[in-house]
């Protein structure tokens, strides 16, 4: 099946840095030897990540890119496990294949590093902003699983969901006064409401305690807030 004269979906930029796996069609390269390079890193990929959720802090690893890349590989090969098996007759189905395996390459949780750089980091400022108790593997379940836009949904604004997880989170574990001279949280009314709210709720919210009694003593002591 030759495919060297295939129009190509994206031409490699000279000068050009790029972070990470270059995904881009390298001069010279043909159309399978391009499908096979990127098959091959993508399963190389999946292998690693396989092997890190073995690890104890990236357990839930296999939930985001790999995931995701198992998604695509099922749908072009379903029952298959990797992406470097004989590529589609078609040559949609084959441009689809590489635009499904260059996607996975450029997803941040695709590799460890990326994971780290993402949301290792990236929980830090979380945590100091919004006065949440995020661990870094609870911020990718917010971002990745749709947790998020639900939550903003429910609240109308992404920024006061997350002031109103911080709420909650603290005052699972606090009195009133404690909330009130907490400096790390935004107690303004419209995120008390936003808590209360999402206290009535069945939403899972990555980073809040279920342990039910935690849950009615925060929305009585949020809801005293409200009536001050």
């Amino acid at each position: 099946m030759a495919r060297s004269h295939m129009t190509r979906a994206t031409k490699h930029k000279y000068g050009e840095k790029r972070r990470g796996y270059d995904v881009y069609q390298r001069p010279g390269e043909t159309d399978m030897q391009y499908y096979r390079r990127l098959a091959k890193a993508s399963d190389q990929r999946l292998k690693r990540l396989e092997q890190l959720s073995e690890q104890p802090d990236f357990k839930r690893v296999k939930k985001y890119a790999y995931s995701v890349a198992m998604n695509d590989i099922q749908s072009f090969n379903k029952g298959a496990t990797r992406f470097n098996i004989k590529p589609p007759e078609d040559e949609r189905l084959f441009k689809e294949k590489l635009a499904a395996m260059r996607h996975f390459l450029e997803l941040p949780t695709s590799t460890k590093a990326g994971i780290i750089e993402t949301y290792q980091k990236r929980v830090e400022t979380f945590n100091k902003t919004y006065g949440t108790d995020f661990t870094w593997q609870d911020l990718a379940d917010y971002f990745n699983k749709g947790y998020a836009d639900k939550v903003a949904k429910q609240v109308g604004g992404s920024k006061t969901a997350l002031y109103a997880i911080g709420i909650i989170r603290y005052a699972e574990n606090n009195t009133i006064e404690a909330i009130n001279d907490n400096t790390s949280i935004n107690v303004d009314d419209v995120n008390v409401d936003a808590a209360v709210k999402l206290l009535s709720t069945s939403l899972k919210i990555p980073g809040t305690d279920y342990d039910m009694k935690k849950r009615k003593k925060a929305r009585e002591q949020l809801k005293a807030l409200q009536a001050k």
